[in-house]
C-alpha cells in the first residue's frame, strides 16, 4: 500500500485516524494498541508472509532488552551482542544472501539452482532502530518502556517502510500523548497541508523525472 493510492488516502488512513481518536477517547494505552494494530495490517497488506517477521524481531527484541537489564553486569555485552547479532544476521540473509550465491556460481565454487529471497518491506529501518535502541539500552543511555510503545517505535506505519531512521529519544515521548486536545484543528490542518505538497511533489516533480 503506497501513500499516494488511492487505498491509503481514502480508505486506511481515514479508519487510522478515526479510530485513534476513538481509542484516545479511552486510554493512551487503547490508542497506541490500536495504532500498533494499524501498523501490522498497514505492513501486512504488502506481503501478509512477512508479517510474523516484523512481529516476532518486535518481541525478540523486546526479551533481549528485558534480558539485558536482568542479567549480572558480566552478561550485559553477551545479551547486547547476541541481539546485534541476530539482527544483522537477518539482514544480511535478505539483503545480500542472493548476491553472495550468484557470485559463488559465476566463480564455480558452487553449482546450485537457487532463488533469490524476496526482500520483506523495510527491514532495514526496523532493524537498525533495534539496534539503535539496544546499543543505547546496553550502555545505560536508554530506559526500558513498555511493550506497547516499543512496538509502536518499531513498526509505526508512516516510517515503518520508508523511513526516516529516528532514534528512539527523537520519537518514543510522543506516543501516548493525547492528539485531540485544544489546537488539534491547526495541528491536523498542518499535517493535512503537509501531506498534500509531499503529493504534489512526488506527482508532479518526482514521477517525472
Amino acid at each position: 500500500m503506497l501513500f499516494n493510492s488511492y487505498p491509503f488516502l481514502f480508505a486506511f488512513l481515514p479508519v487510522a485516524l478515526l479510530g485513534y481518536f476513538a481509542a484516545g477517547r479511552h486510554s493512551a494505552g487503547t490508542a497506541m494498541g490500536w495504532l500498533v494494530l494499524a501498523s501490522l495490517l498497514f505492513y501486512a497488506a504488502w506481503n501478509p508472509a512477512f508479517l510474523p517477521l516484523l512481529a516476532g524481531s518486535i518481541l525478540l527484541n523486546f526479551s533481549i532488552s528485558r534480558a539485558i537489564l536482568a542479567a549480572a553486569s558480566r552478561w550485559h555485552g553477551w545479551w547486547l551482542g547476541l541481539g546485534l547479532g541476530l539482527n544483522l544476521a537477518c539482514l544480511l540473509h535478505f539483503k545480500y544472501l542472493g548476491a553472495t550465491l550468484a557470485m559463488l556460481a559465476r566463480w564455480h565454487v558452487m553449482d546450485v539452482a537457487f532463488a533469490d529471497p524476496i526482500l520483506p518491506l523495510g527491514i532495514s529501518f526496523f532493524t537498525f532502530h533495534h539496534i539503535m535502541y539496544l546499543v543505547d539500552l546496553g550502555r545505560g543511555k536508554a530506559p526500558t518502556y513498555p511493550i506497547d510503545r516499543f512496538a509502536l517505535y518499531i513498526c509505526f506505519f508512516p516510517q515503518a517502510i520508508a523511513g526516516p531512521i529516528a532514534r528512539w529519544n527523537e520519537v518514543i515521548h510522543q506516543f501516548g500523548q493525547r492528539a485531540f486536545t485544544p489546537g488539534w484543528e491547526r495541528r491536523c490542518a498542518i499535517g493535512a497541508t503537509l501531506i498534500v505538497l509531499g503529493l504534489l511533489q512526488k506527482i508532479v516533480i518526482g514521477d517525472p523525472l
